[in-house]
């Protein structure tokens, strides 16, 4: 029995979301390695990410490649004449900054939130979604957060205070929000992680200044 269009757009998510999980594979290691060598790591697949992006426009024969493997799971918004870079590309991106330019523990959780989480939005969003708010759902935004607070559950604390789970509490309903609200132009995928970022660093100089978030993995 053929899918209908609705099935099918939702197994096209799976595979998008599926591929996206690989990204675990950052805050993994650099919660084995120091951020120098993280770093000299993600440049590389960052660069290569924006070549790829880059190489797909046109009509030349890598672009007809590309169109033809991989051009099913495309979002509407990243084919075309108007196409924006790839939410890959985008992931690349802003892990590098995360990992070169904030505390070990921040970059950790907040890539990590942003993975599950948003996988678990589009998916429950997708299936479940009725009450909208622009192109999304507030039962997406139920599921990001429930996502996002196992995501808080398993990752170790920095020093195991009591606080130090509201704080991530906090930084996970905040993706939540802005997930939400995160209408095109703008990229869930730089938003969300940078919004949950800045609520941990905040939260984390406020309620324990003292408190060294790059002291966390390989450095503890």
């Amino acid at each position: 029995m053929p899918l209908t269009t609705i099935e099918q757009d939702y197994r096209t998510e799976v595979v998008r979301k599926t591929i996206h999980l690989t990204g675990f594979a950052i805050p993994w290691i650099y919660y084995y390695v120091d951020r120098p060598f993280a770093v000299a790591v993600l440049i590389p697949f960052t660069v290569a990410a924006l070549v790829i992006d880059f190489g797909r426009r046109g009509d030349g024969a890598f672009a007809r490649w590309f169109g033809t493997w991989l051009g099913p799971i495309l979002r509407e918004k990243e084919k075309g004449e108007q196409r924006t870079l790839h939410a890959l590309t985008w992931f690349f991106i802003v892990s590098t900054v995360m990992v070169a330019f904030t505390p070990r523990y921040v970059a950790i959780l907040s890539i990590s939130i942003m993975l599950l989480a948003d996988a678990a939005a589009a998916l429950v969003g997708r299936k479940y979604g009725r009450h909208k708010v622009g192109g999304r759902s507030l039962e997406g935004s139920a599921g990001f957060f429930l996502a996002a607070l196992v995501i808080v559950a398993v990752t170790p604390r920095v020093e195991g205070r009591p606080g130090e789970w509201a704080i991530c509490a906090l930084a996970a309903l905040v993706g939540a929000v802005v997930e939400l609200v995160s209408q095109d132009p703008l990229e869930d995928n730089v938003t969300v992680p940078l919004s949950i970022g800045f609520t941990l660093w905040l939260g984390y100089a406020l309620a324990y200044p003292g408190m060294d978030l790059n002291a966390y993995g390989l450095v503890r």
